[in-house]
């Protein structure tokens, strides 16, 4: 796992309330992974120092929580993952592919976690791009790049 992929599941951890550095360990543990604390220190000192993230001690304890930014942020991330399920969703109902055939078959959900693990970086990109260019006023710039990436998307179809 991605030290970026930590760092988000510990901000959704603590969506949910305040945590140790050691229950969040053992959270993630919980879910299948291991971290060590010489990953998930410097996790948090980053998150701490984008302002997502406090903590207050209690006895030698840090206990974390997050700040209004970090609130935000987590919401955000969820708004995010609720429009791109509904999106597939919807993208399924009308292409008479419906993604439950595939997201129900452990094998294919394995296949969709290896392509997002190799071009989950790539599509932040594409992202990054049409988010400077939506932010910037370029909606000509924007169409483009969507054309861009049709045609190649086209191109590659099997």
């Amino acid at each position: 796992m991605k030290e970026r992929d930590y760092a988000n599941r510990v901000m959704f951890m603590l969506s949910f309330r305040e945590m140790s550095g050691y229950q969040l360990s053992k959270n993630i543990h919980h879910h299948g992974e291991q971290i060590s604390s010489g990953t998930l220190v410097p996790i948090l000192r980053n998150l701490e120092s984008a302002g997502l993230i406090t903590y207050r001690r209690s006895g030698k304890r840090k206990i974390y929580g997050l700040t209004d930014k970090g609130r935000i942020y987590t919401q955000s991330l969820r708004e995010i993952g609720d429009e791109l399920k509904k999106k597939m969703f919807v993208e399924s109902v009308d292409q008479n592919l419906l993604y439950y055939d595939i997201l129900t078959n452990y094998e294919d959900v394995e296949a969709i976690k290896k392509v997002l693990d190799k071009l989950g970086d790539l599509l932040l990109e594409v992202i990054r791009a049409g988010f400077r260019l939506e932010k910037k006023s370029s909606p000509d710039e924007l169409d483009k790049l969507e054309r861009e990436i049709r045609y190649v998307l086209e191109t590659k179809k099997t």
